[in-house]
């Protein structure tokens, strides 16, 4: 079932009757622009940020529950949204926004809506520093061979992101420097 997760395919999941139910796992990429981005002219960030998940694979989705100036994007294959979001803190370089992403389970009834992955993604991007991209371990684990070889992620160790539920670890995606097309 990992192998199937880390490829952006359906997994097998237990449903309330103990029968199996297949149920799609997605990555979240959470993106919070700097309301007072001085390096801004028009809408920029949120235009490259845009072409950059659509062009990575990714679907962006209405978030509600989410600040007005963060973009909320889903991708099947969670290399692809830390590739995106390596993307975009460089070609932001300037004014890199803060990020979370946050791999998880979509609803049960099948709806890419994520619920507690989209929740926990939310939680993340609070929790992250300015221009900084917080990625949770199960993340961190599919993706870090999509990543180009200049990008890093770092250990944060185990943080309690709210307190409904448990502490999770928590790494930094690093971009490094590049020409901001993922080469690295």
């Amino acid at each position: 079932m990992a192998e199937a997760a880390a490829r952006g395919h359906a997994a097998y999941i237990r449903g309330a009757g103990g029968e199996a139910v297949l149920s799609d796992v997605l990555t979240f990429l959470l993106i919070e622009f700097a309301p007072d981005d001085p390096g801004a002219t028009g809408n920029r960030p949120a235009e490259v940020a845009h072409r950059v998940v659509r062009d990575a694979g990714g679907a962006l989705v209405d978030d509600p529950a989410g600040p007005p100036s963060t973009l909320a994007a889903r991708f099947h294959i969670a290399g692809d949204a830390a590739l995106a979001a390596v993307q975009v803190a460089r070609a932001l370089r300037s004014a890199p926004p803060r990020m979370a992403l946050c791999t998880g389970e979509a609803d049960p009834r099948g709806s890419t809506l994520g619920g507690s992955a989209r929740a926990r993604a939310r939680a993340l991007l609070r929790a992250a520093q300015p221009r900084q991209v917080l990625v949770t371990a199960s993340t961190a684990v599919m993706a870090s061979p999509a990543l180009p070889r200049q990008a890093e992620l770092v250990d944060h160790g185990i943080r309690a992101l709210d307190p409904a539920t448990p502490p999770e670890r928590v790494y930094e995606l690093r971009p490094g420097p590049g020409d901001g097309d993922g080469d690295g």
